[in-house]
């Protein structure tokens, strides 16, 4: 098998040049994944970390911010990056060539892992001319994990005509999970987030046409990469979730894949990336599950550079996939006056990525329920409700975890397709009659009282024949 392809003596001049002269790191884009060698992506990081502190890079401190995470050949490397180059001027070169050698390395991995597959002739030969189209594609001084941009023709991008229809298909689960999109589900530490995140995803991989009997679901395959708990853990969790709604989680071995700390995953990692590009390609699942934010990164939550890195490659994965990205993340404190999306921690820039998300809170007098609420840009936003969790077991005593809406009182959608039911009752009326009878109601909307009646169609309660009135079935 051919050796991986690098250039030492690239690397390192890399790094002298820095060492040289600190501006020199503000003329390059590189990662520590880029480096193929271990040393020199360590002594990457350093360095990276000391420009985030606002303090000089240099040999000694470099040594310093390393301690504990170098050997004995650290010393020696920084003197070998030292010496390896005498002008900082050529840096921006030095970098093209760590970033092509990535950058074909990543390649070489995708291609790997498709030549390992079981796919066709056919599928082998389409997949690997779009990985080599996509490694053209990018940039020289690029980032290896960097996807192309593509362009579309007006009448591709345009279709026939604009759609009118209501925005369902852009869900996953209705009013929780957004098609196509960066989403987050957030809570404070130990608020059963990541309890709720996978019951979501079991139900989505299940096919079930509803989440807890009232949020619509578009059935698909989902991916939970599960690195914050140990393996067992989150096995236990599954299973018993999946008890709890009835379901055998061994039936779903073709809609739900799950990964943990043994297969790592890092957006700033190029050839991480590549993996998880060729799992999307070749398996087309319509949920990622990321179990949490703090996991799938080696930078500064709080650093607007480290991050952009992170939410680049979501928004890109998400559209180019059309692909509900869901990650796990913390809330930096409940505030109700304050926005949700305000709330989360670290740089604004992971907010500022984000089309929606939920929140999740433990009752200060129940541990046993949770509220849920929700913020983003879409035209449908969740009515705040309550959950209540309830261990349980089976009739053979095995255990369970059953999620249900506390109370069953009627919510306000409830209200309203009474009162669309009770107006059709007494003939076709349009679409704005039925936002009068539904007036009173207090928290209706417009968008949400034509939302009630789509559901209501779904469920074949009522029709509408072309543009023309609504009708009872």
């Amino acid at each position: 098998m051919k050796a991986p392809p690098y250039n030492l003596d690239a690397e390192r001049s890399v790094l002298g040049a820095v060492l040289l002269r600190n501006e020199a790191l503000e003329r390059v884009t590189l990662q520590p994944a880029d480096f193929h060698d271990l040393r020199h992506a360590t002594l990457w990081t350093g360095m990276l970390e000391l420009e985030r502190a606002g303090k000089p890079i240099d040999p000694t401190l470099l040594e310093e911010q390393l301690n504990g995470r170098g050997g004995p050949w650290l010393i020696g490397a920084i003197s070998d990056c030292v010496s390896a180059v005498p002008t900082a001027d050529n840096v921006e070169f030095y970098a093209e060539i760590v970033a092509r050698l990535a950058r074909e390395r990543g390649v070489r991995v995708q291609l790997g892992e498709i030549l390992a597959s079981d796919l066709e002739v056919d599928q082998l030969i389409e997949r690997a001319g779009r990985i080599v189209e996509r490694a053209r594609s990018v940039g020289t001084g690029g980032h290896a994990g960097t996807l192309p941009l593509l362009g579309h023709a007006a009448s591709d991008f345009l279709g026939d005509d604009e759609d009118l229809d209501d925005d369902s298909e852009d869900w996953v689960v209705r009013g929780l999970i957004l098609r196509g999109a960066p989403n987050v589900i957030a809570g404070p530490p130990k608020s059963k987030k990541t309890m709720v995140a996978l019951h979501l995803a079991i139900s989505v991989a299940a096919g079930m046409d509803t989440w807890l009997g009232r949020f619509p679901i578009r059935p698909g395959r989902v991916l939970v990469m599960a690195h914050e708990d140990a393996k067992r853990e989150t096995r236990r969790r599954l299973w018993r979730l999946a008890r709890g709604m009835g379901i055998d989680p061994r039936r779903l071995s073709e809609t739900l894949r799950i990964s943990d700390r043994s297969q790592p995953f890092h957006f700033d990692n190029p050839t991480e990336m590549a993996g998880l590009v060729s799992t999307l390609e070749q398996w087309r699942p319509s949920v990622v599950l990321m179990d949490s934010l703090s996991r799938v990164h080696v930078g500064d939550e709080n650093a607007k550079r480290d991050m952009n890195v992170v939410t680049d490659a979501w928004l890109t994965l998400a559209a180019k996939y059309d692909l509900a990205i869901v990650t796990i993340h913390h809330l930096v404190k409940v505030a109700e006056a304050r926005g949700l999306i305000s709330q989360l921690r670290g740089s604004g820039d992971i907010g500022a990525a984000l089309r929606h998300a939920v929140g999740v809170a433990r009752d200060g007098k129940d541990a046993d329920r949770l509220r849920l609420w929700s913020e983003g840009n879409s035209s449908y936003q969740l009515e705040p409700l309550d959950l209540d969790i309830v261990d349980g077991e089976t009739q053979d005593g095995k255990p369970t975890i059953e999620l249900s809406i506390a109370g069953g009182g009627e919510t306000v959608t409830d209200k309203i397709k009474a009162s669309i039911l009770l107006a059709l009752a007494g003939g076709p009326a349009t679409s704005r009659q039925l936002r009068v009878a539904c007036k009173g109601i207090e928290g209706s909307r417009s968008n949400t009282i034509d939302d009630c009646a789509k559901a209501l169609e779904r469920a074949k309660k009522i029709r509408r024949l072309g543009g023309g009135p609504w009708q009872l079935i």
